[in-house]
């Protein structure tokens, strides 16, 4: 099974057709050559609504946890049944230097420097 919903399944050339089919309609409007200003303006009209119908379709996938894509979707549809996700949380601990040699000056331990226990574990 696919993720991919398909609320509206309309392309271009789809709606320009939809969009004359309309006109056909009425008598008022009869300028749908193929050069004329008429047609400029439903292939105008007609991108505009594809425009919509793709934000419609973004929207809606939003909705289902399967296909939604922001995080902020997923954890405004799981709150719906009261779950709350656990966030991730770092590893802290405490480690004890031992230096064999008496030192005065300040001593630096380098950035990701590795450790180990006393029995060998990382």
């Amino acid at each position: 099974m696919s993720n991919q919903l398909n609320y509206v399944n309309y392309d271009q050339d789809d709606l320009v057709a939809a969009l004359i089919d309309l006109l056909k309609v009425t008598d008022a409007w009869k300028d749908t050559y193929e050069s004329s200003t008429g047609q400029m303006l439903i292939e105008f009209h007609a991108a505009i609504g594809n425009l919509i119908l793709y934000y419609v379709e973004r929207r809606a996938e939003e909705m289902y946890i399967s296909t939604a894509r922001h995080k902020s979707s997923v954890l405004n549809l799981v709150k719906l049944i009261n779950y709350t996700p656990r966030r991730r949380v770092s590893a802290t601990g405490s480690l004890t230097f031992t230096i064999d040699i008496v030192q005065t000056k300040i001593v630096h331990i380098p950035k990701y420097t590795e450790c180990q226990t006393v029995d060998g574990y990382k």
